[in-house]
Parts: structure tokens; C-alpha cells; sequence
């Protein structure tokens, strides 16, 4: 695995998460490390040899189909969570709980630098996801304490300007709006 070499992840993340992020959060529906991220031969190679090594041979022969689909130009859907994906599948389908925990360090040392890359990117990618999130929640409540503000300050000059408790009403702190006409 690798990162597209015609993108710049450093604008990818700074323009298109930071705008689209406004609408939907990071991960709905979608994962925008699959437009970062491209698989590359030896990683099919690699599952290939996992599945021979723990005799999982129908999986091999979807991973043989992945990869010749993949010499004729057609990338899987979500590259970036295709060695996840080949991990739970190779390693959930045991009898035996100990040899699950053999299959996923193995595929957890084959593909260290690649877990390490997706990692590192997912970071990336959520850090502007919460940045949105974090700003929508700060302009929120922005707004309220600048309301809290004004109705403490209109407060203050009433109680100043000597008006009596019986004599207030609330319209004075929050103003009914009025419709247009």
C-alpha cells in the first residue's frame, strides 16, 4: 500500500475534509483515505501467501480474483480497508481461538509499515473531522453566551434605572421577534 502518488495529502486534507466535513462527518458512508491510498501488487502477493500458509483457499481465490481485477485497472472500492478487511476474514473463521491470534500477528507483522501509514492518515483525517465538529460546537456556544451577555447587561441597567420587579417582563431581555410582513 501507498499513497496516490497524484495527490497532495497535506491540501486533500486541509481543503476537501475541512469543506465537505461542514456537511457530513469524516466517516459517513464514506472514507476519504480511499482517494489517499492505492494498493499495490505485493500486498496481494503478501495476502496470497497468508492464505496458502493457513490453507484458506476459497479466501485465496477472492484474493486471486481482487488481484487480477486489479492488473486490468479496477482498484478495490475501499483500498484502505482492504488489509483490515483481509485480517478479520482470514483469522475469524477458526475453530480454534489461538490459532485466530496466530493468523492476526501474522498479518500484523506482514503488513506493519502498512497498518503504520493507514494509521497515521486516519489521524490526519480525523483531526480536521473533530476540528469541524469542535468549531460548529464552539459557534454554538458562542452565540448563547453573547445572548447570556446582553440579557445580564439589559439586567443591570434596569435594576439601575430603578425599575420595580412587578414592572419587569421578559420580552425586555428576549425580544419576541416579529414576523415580516
Amino acid at each position: 500500500m501507498k499513497i496516490k502518488s497524484d495527490i497532495n495529502v497535506w491540501d486533500y486534507f486541509e481543503n476537501t475534509l475541512l469543506v465537505e466535513g461542514t456537511k457530513h462527518h469524516y466517516y459517513y458512508n464514506r472514507n476519504p483515505l480511499d482517494k489517499v491510498v492505492e494498493l499495490e501488487d505485493s500486498d496481494f502477493i503478501k495476502c496470497i501467501d497468508i492464505c496458502k500458509q493457513f490453507k484458506k483457499y476459497p479466501l485465496k481465490k477472492e484474493i486471486e480474483l481482487d488481484y487480477k481485477d486489479f492488473n486490468q485497472g479496477h482498484n478495490p472500492g475501499n483500498a484502505s480497508n482492504y488489509l483490515e478487511k483481509f485480517k478479520h476474514s482470514i483469522s475469524n473463521q477458526r475453530k480454534y481461538t489461538n490459532t485466530a491470534v496466530e493468523i492476526r500477528r501474522i498479518v500484523n507483522e506482514t503488513f506493519a509499515k502498512e497498518f503504520k501509514l493507514l494509521d497515521n492518515l486516519n489521524k490526519l483525517a480525523e483531526l480536521h473531522s473533530s476540528f469541524n465538529r469542535v468549531e460548529a460546537a464552539y459557534l454554538q456556544k458562542k452565540e448563547e453566551y453573547e445572548t447570556a451577555v446582553n440579557q445580564l447587561e439589559t439586567f443591570k441597567t434596569l435594576k439601575n434605572s430603578g425599575l420595580s420587579p412587578e414592572e419587569f417582563s421578559w420580552d425586555v431581555l428576549e425580544p419576541v421577534e416579529q414576523p415580516e410582513e
